[in-house]
């Protein structure tokens, strides 16, 4: 995984402005981060669903950012 991409800013990605919003909120800042979150951390965070979870475990996937 490449230290540069995983630790780039989310405000910095191509997801919803919504989904970075509640993820910020959330204290993540970083891919790195993120990655390190379950789907089920994440879908405790308010306005952050099923679509939600799928479409950034689908960019962890491209960037290669998934730890697991």
């Amino acid at each position: 995984m490449s230290h540069a991409r995983t630790e780039c800013p989310l405000t910095h990605i191509n997801l919803p402005k919504e989904a970075v919003n509640t993820l910020v909120r959330g204290s993540v800042r970083t891919l790195a981060e993120v990655a390190e979150w379950t789907d089920r951390d994440l879908l405790s965070l308010p306005n952050f669903g099923p679509a939600s979870v799928a479409s950034l475990r689908a960019l962890l996937a491209d960037t290669g950012a998934l730890a697991r």
